[in-house]
């Protein structure tokens, strides 16, 4: 541990017991295994924008972290000017971005007691400028507890993204399995199916026809067009539906609590980090009287990603409150990464997967943690409304 970080965090901390802005004071020893690096998926396009999660894994009294976040600036510019921090994460100064040479340093720390298996350090956000394949680095990892002993196992980690041109499709994202959808011609509207189910399952169909200019020749088409008419799935604006943007655990709670129809309740403060008055404040109180959703405590970090073992958890909640508790569970025996599902989300994969509602991203990697696309999303709760159609 450098001597300077661990000066300016007993500065802090000294600091905090004059002007009453706590840091993480758990007692006991600290136990981080790993910072990460995270993006919302592997592939982009020129133009497109690259959302990059800091995340600590198995965190436990943590009380300190510092960090270089190091980019390739001939393919990726920062936006905002550098990292958000996510609540409950403060800077304790000296942050640098430094544009010319894409390096961004910062050190943190919590304003509240950090306890978690997974906890969203911040965010940086960048715009791919050419194509090639894109290396970001974080070096220089350091993390503390509340008795400035570092908690933390690596030093380093690496993600690589490839950058497509323009002219290029890139690969489907999204699990291998679903159909793609021929190119070519204009898109066909997503016309509303008669003989399926449109009660408590999924709402009213609407009038008309619903898709989106991004979907023309994506693979997910046909099942975004038909969530859209049924409203289940919502674009990003009246023209786009952003299939490959990271969903949001405010959107994909939407979605699930749409598919088992709740209706919106008046929001009652259920999490100190949604305010009255969100788009989604209602129906995530909705889904936490429900018990679809549990959030972090007196949190639910809305806007975060939503990653695959958390999507899996909620949609057997949805499943198991419209059918029962279902006795599927299949085996994790084919994901060379099952280790890395948490502990808490084991059952729920075992069963998501067994019911066929989440598949691998690949033959023999499931990848747990990984941030699901929205289009992703939209098949999921498309099979999920398919069994609870069918009551299988």
């Amino acid at each position: 541990m450098r001597k300077s970080f661990a000066l300016m965090i007993a500065c802090v901390f000294i600091f905090s017991l004059l002007t009453g802005v706590s840091p993480s004071s758990v007692a006991g020893a600290g136990n981080v295994n790993e910072v990460r690096l995270a993006v919302d998926h592997a592939e982009y396009r020129i133009g497109e924008t690259v959302r990059v999660t800091i995340k600590i894994l198995d965190a436990l009294d943590v009380n300190g972290v510092e960090f270089t976040l190091r980019y390739p600036t001939d393919k990726l510019r920062l936006l905002n000017g550098g990292m958000t921090l996510h609540s409950p994460y403060v800077s304790v100064g000296g942050d640098r971005a430094d544009t010319d040479n894409g390096t961004l340093s910062y050190a943190v720390l919590p304003e509240d007691p950090v306890n978690a298996a997974e906890s969203a350090v911040g965010e940086a956000v960048f715009t791919v400028v050419s194509e090639g394949t894109a290396a970001l680095m974080l070096d220089g990892i350091t993390a503390v507890d509340s008795n400035f002993k570092e908690i933390v196992t690596n030093t380093q980690d690496q993600i690589m993204v490839t950058v497509a041109s323009q002219e290029t499709s890139p690969p489907s994202s999204s699990e291998p399995t679903v159909q793609s959808t021929p190119s070519g011609g204009a898109a066909k509207p997503a016309e509303v199916d008669r003989e399926a189910p449109i009660d408590g399952t999924i709402g009213k169909p609407r009038q008309g026809t619903r898709t989106f200019q991004d979907i023309l020749t994506h693979w997910a088409k046909d099942d975004i067009e038909k969530l859209a008419a049924r409203h289940v799935v919502e674009g990003v604006d009246d023209l786009h539906f952003a299939p490959e943007a990271s969903i949001t655990r405010a959107q994909f709670t939407a979605m699930a609590a749409r598919v088992l129809g709740l209706e919106k309740t008046a929001y009652r403060n259920r999490f100190q980090d949604i305010r009255a008055g969100e788009w989604y404040a209602e129906i995530v109180q909705a889904a936490a009287d429900s018990g679809l959703i549990e959030g972090d405590g007196d949190v639910f970090r809305p806007d975060d990603t939503m990653t695959r073992e958390e999507m899996a958890a909620i949609l057997v909640r949805a499943y198991d409150k419209r059918n029962g508790t279902s006795s599927k569970q299949g085996t994790l025996e084919r994901f060379e990464d099952r280790a890395e599902i948490a502990a808490w989300a084991v059952d729920a994969v075992k069963t998501a997967v067994g019911l066929g509602i989440v598949q691998g991203m690949s033959d023999t990697q499931f990848m747990p943690r990984a941030a699901a696309t929205r289009a992703q999303a939209a098949v999921m709760i498309g099979r999920l409304n398919t069994l609870l159609a069918t009551g299988n």
